[in-house]
């Protein structure tokens, strides 16, 4: 999910809230 997030950092904003880890990966 890491890999993911990178790709799609649009996405991985609303998931911070609940995994602030991966953002910063």
């Amino acid at each position: 999910m890491v890999k993911a997030s990178k790709n799609k950092p649009i996405k991985d904003s609303k998931s911070s809230i609940k995994s602030p880890r991966t953002t910063f990966i």
